[in-house]
């Protein structure tokens, strides 16, 4: 046992002097090498590729961006106007049923107005009646005074008569008291027929007031039976049915609800950053966005009032579905481009394109693949959501760099990428 302990201190002794030697050798190495000059070799940086686009004088047209939903221009929700119970509907009164106008969609149980019409007609008659007979009454009162009035001459003259005869004792005092006598008969038979003239008169007059209230009782009865035939008011669809046969119902109650699609409006709703930029009859693209479909239209008004909420206002637009290839649905939300201000003679560039408000343009070729680039700060129209609208400071003809702009700087040199076009 001694002497494997000794033979194993021997090996961890000799092991330890192998690993010191080989460490102080590499320790002697290091700092040989830390003493000698570093090789040199020369940094070569990548030139960086840029696409680019001739700047080009043009015309721009901005599109302004809003969304609406539309709406069918005419919709009616059909409410009862007379009390009753619905007696029947009609086989075309269900949801998505086309009808026509005129066609009838419901009945209420019209006897009670039946009755009053025929009351009121009966009412009518003998109004009618009453005044004939007036009128007959006034005619015949007008003969016997004027034959009246004629034997009233006659006495008065035969009285003057007989008076003037007195004087000569030609005439005796009886016979003057009898035909004066016969002229105060006459008298108040005239003041008899005046009074009954005058009453008649006055009966006709409220026959006539009573004509035209029994004529207002009739037709308000007439049009109240009419009431009770409901019929469709406009050629269009049933949307929905709100009553039930022998539901009773008051004026007011809603009975259904119809719509014609046949022309659509869209309220587009567009930021009141761009108000004053869209005019009527400026040409509109409204696109679904569920169905991807297209239709082109006018923008047919403007509203002129910012909404304070949505911070937005109104352009509409008018479609005539029956000249549509494809009809637009009511309730179907679209998407709306429409024209707003067009801009002449100015270079159109994208956003992209600037770094800081500046261009980077293109200098004549070193070779046929690297150029030069120079930095400029153009006059800025306006600023678009994708796009710049430049006045000045290029110049027609000149190569834009587009692309890879962060990595540039003035004067420095870049490989020439693809030539684009213009930008919409």
């Amino acid at each position: 046992m001694k002497t494997l302990s000794n033979r194993y201190r021997l090996f961890v002794t000799a092991l330890i002097i192998v690993v010191s030697l080989l460490g102080g050798m590499g320790a002697l190495h290091l700092l040989a090498a830390m003493r000698s000059e570093p090789e040199h070799s020369e940094l070569v940086v990548p030139l960086v590729r840029v696409a680019y686009r001739t700047a080009t004088r043009t015309t721009h047209q901005e599109i302004v961006r809003g969304t609406g939903r539309a709406a069918a221009k005419r919709r009616a929700t059909i409410s009862a106007e007379v009390i009753g119970v619905v007696w029947q509907v009609g086989t075309t009164l269900r949801p998505g049923c086309v009808v026509a106008e005129g066609d009838t969609l419901l009945s209420l149980d019209d006897g009670d107005y039946r009755n009053e019409v025929a009351r009121s007609k009966a009412r009518c008659s003998r109004n009618d009646l009453e005044e004939e007979r007036l009128q007959r009454s006034l005619s015949n009162l007008g003969s016997r005074l004027e034959m009246l009035q004629q034997e009233q001459k006659t006495a008065d003259a035969e009285l003057v008569r007989l008076r003037l005869l007195a004087e000569s004792d030609a005439a005796s005092k009886s016979a003057i008291e009898n035909q004066e006598s016969v002229v105060a008969a006459l008298g108040r038979v005239h003041l008899g027929l005046c009074g009954q003239q005058d009453d008649a008169r006055v009966r006709l007059k409220q026959t006539a007031v009573d004509r035209l209230e029994l004529n207002a009782v009739l037709a308000r009865a007439e049009r109240d039976l009419l009431r009770c035939t409901i019929k469709a008011p406009f050629d269009g669809e049933i949307e929905s049915i709100s009553v039930e046969t022998g539901e009773r119902v008051a004026p007011g109650t809603a009975l259904f609800e119809m719509v014609d699609s046949a022309v659509v409006e869209v309220p587009i709703r567009v930021p009141a950053s761009r108000f004053g930029e869209i005019r009527v009859g400026a040409k509109a693209v409204l696109q679904s966005v569920v169905e991807g479909y297209s239709w082109q239209a006018s923008v047919t008004r403007v509203g002129s009032v910012v909404s304070t909420k949505s911070r937005t206002f109104t352009a509409f637009v008018v479609l005539d579905n029956k000249k549509l290839k494809r009809p637009i649905a009511d309730g179907l939300f679209l998407d709306a481009g429409i024209d707003g201000t067009l801009h002449e003679d100015v270079f159109v560039v994208p956003r992209t394109a600037f770094m800081n408000n500046k261009l980077f343009v293109l200098k004549p070729a070193v070779n046929g693949e690297v150029a030069e680039v120079e930095s400029r700060s153009p006059t800025i129209r306006r600023a678009l959501a994708s796009l710049i609208l430049v006045d000045s400071g290029v110049a027609e003809g000149e190569a834009l760099c587009l692309t890879n702009v962060d990595r540039l700087a003035n004067g420095g040199r870049v490989l020439i990428g693809k030539k684009r076009g213009i930008a919409r």
